[in-house]
């Protein structure tokens, strides 16, 4: 789970404190990592990074069609949230998420090397050098989009 840490957010907690209940407050959270995940998710199917930069097309979705990172959705899918009322958190416990996320060399352990499918049969390699294709973190545009969620909760509050 990768937890966002926005500026300012000292000073915007102490005033949604002041304005609702801790249930209240945990709705408000709620809604934003409800709308993190949707963000998260909608970039698997854009194939973009929060910057808005193109992922590296994988070597599997050039081969045999499919998207980058979707072949078996199992890390789209397990995309969720926490949600308290002081905090919120988005993410994925899937433990190949972070090789995505930053890329890196991915080493075979043995000497018979790391054994895959591509292309309508096996592959063998030593290693794989793997890009980074970004999903997890907060764009401009989610930025200004929690904003107006942090807007309309305070709104209703005053109400």
């Amino acid at each position: 789970m990768i937890s966002i840490r926005i500026k300012g957010e000292r000073k915007l907690l102490k005033s949604v404190e002041n304005l609702g209940s801790r249930s209240h407050r945990r709705e408000l959270m709620d809604t934003i990592g409800s709308f993190g995940v949707s963000s998260t998710q909608q970039r698997f199917l854009d194939k973009k990074s929060p910057d808005g930069d193109n992922w590296t097309k994988s070597a599997r979705a050039k081969k045999d069609g499919g998207q980058t990172m979707r072949d078996t959705n199992r890390l789209f899918e397990s995309l969720t949230h926490e949600a308290s009322p002081d905090h919120v958190a988005w993410g994925t416990n899937v433990i190949y998420a972070a090789i995505h996320q930053f890329g890196g060399v991915i080493k075979a352990k043995t000497a018979k090397g790391l054994s895959f499918f591509v292309g309508g049969s096996f592959v063998n390699v030593k290693q794989i050098n793997m890009p980074a294709r970004p999903f997890l973190d907060v764009s401009s545009e989610d930025e200004a989009e929690i904003n107006t969620i942090v807007d309309d909760w305070i709104q209703g509050a005053i109400r």
